[in-house]
């Protein structure tokens, strides 16, 4: 489930990266295990929403080899709705068979950034370093956005998103720049880091340097857990991810005493409150 789209060809970022079920074919077919047996046979299954349906019995054409024993599918699923409907009324797994694993990589993460659709912003945010310098203290926000995103300024330093290098900076007004982090998020309280600081010779990572909110409680972008969307495109209510354990289970094998999820999440786009 959440595995990654099959069709590379697509534009966006995520149908450029490996799915997570074609790494641990590979993975399985290079490392020694109990697996290697030339009795066992491996079956994978990449679940996803983009990818299309497919009969067992149809052979898929894949640009990678295998080794005989490992048999890799990629099937269309959408986490929102039943599993057992989707893969077996439509014949995309063979009716009698369960999985011994089910996992879920990183599509608990909460990457969406309801920061970038906000109309209202913070007025304050504090730069703490652990040896301060010019650039630490209280910045105030800007009456205009810069590059659509707020902007904010303290005394000659202005902390302003740049576009072109996918970047939140610390800029000096008379040139130059005093610190940047990567990451595109709509707000530089939410900077994943590190931040790379100007040492009078070269910019250095400098794990201690930190942009976060000025005063305690929620932004004015945060959500209640209903409103968030989570990787695998379920809503982070109690509820829903109730139905997807169930979801889960219901496709696990019930004769294997062994047989598990893993539902995995690393990352939630959010201030210290949110989290």
């Amino acid at each position: 489930a959440a595995d990654g789209c099959a069709d590379d060809t697509q534009p966006d970022m995520q149908a450029k990266r490996v799915p997570t079920s074609v790494m641990l074919a590979h993975a399985l077919a290079m490392c020694n295990g109990k697996w290697q047996d030339g009795q066992t046979q491996v079956r994978l299954y990449g679940g996803d929403l983009r990818n299309i349906v497919s009969p067992w019995w149809q052979p898929q054409q894949l640009p990678w080899q295998l080794p005989w024993w490992v048999d890799h599918r990629f099937v269309a699923l959408d986490n929102t709705r039943d599993f057992v409907s989707q893969l077996y009324n439509t014949f995309q797994c063979e009716a009698d068979m369960r999985f011994d694993v089910v996992v879920v990589r990183q599509g608990l993460c909460f990457c969406d950034d309801p920061s970038k659709l906000s109309t209202a912003w913070p007025v304050e945010v504090c730069i703490t370093r652990a040896q301060p310098c010019n650039v630490c203290g209280i910045y105030m926000l800007e009456p205009f956005l810069f590059e659509g995103r707020p902007a904010y300024r303290k005394d000659n330093c202005v902390l302003q998103w740049n576009t072109a290098r996918v970047e939140w900076a610390v800029n000096d007004v008379a040139g130059g720049t005093w610190a940047f982090a990567r990451g595109d998020v709509g707000h530089p309280a939410l900077a994943r880091g590190p931040w790379s600081i100007w040492d009078g010779a070269n910019h250095t990572n400098d794990a201690s340097f930190a942009c976060n909110l000025a005063h305690p409680g929620a932004p004015p972008w945060q959500r209640a857990p209903e409103g968030r969307i989570c990787c695998c495109g379920i809503t982070g209510d109690t509820g829903n991810l109730l139905h997807m354990l169930f979801r889960v289970a219901s496709i696990l094998d019930p004769h294997q005493v062994n047989s598990f999820g893993l539902l995995h999440g690393a990352w939630t786009n959010g201030t210290k409150s949110e989290v």
